[in-house]
């Protein structure tokens, strides 16, 4: 599922939750490359849910990925 494209980025991610474990696995294909991740926490509400989602996307930021 596309979550985020831009002109330089697409993001295709999946998320899930079962029990207390949060997921997000995907990968981003950009003229730069193709680069796959995936982010597992710990959640007991399902207010965290987008933090799954928030903490990913820093991640590729923060390594110049997106």
């Amino acid at each position: 599922m596309i979550i985020e494209t831009t002109p330089e980025y697409t993001i295709r991610a999946k998320t899930g939750w079962s029990q207390k474990v949060g997921w997000i696995v995907g990968y981003v294909e950009s003229g730069k490359g193709v680069w796959f991740f995936a982010t597992n926490m710990e959640m007991t509400k399902m207010e965290e849910a987008p933090f799954r989602k928030e903490i990913t996307l820093e991640a590729l930021k923060l390594k110049g990925i997106i």
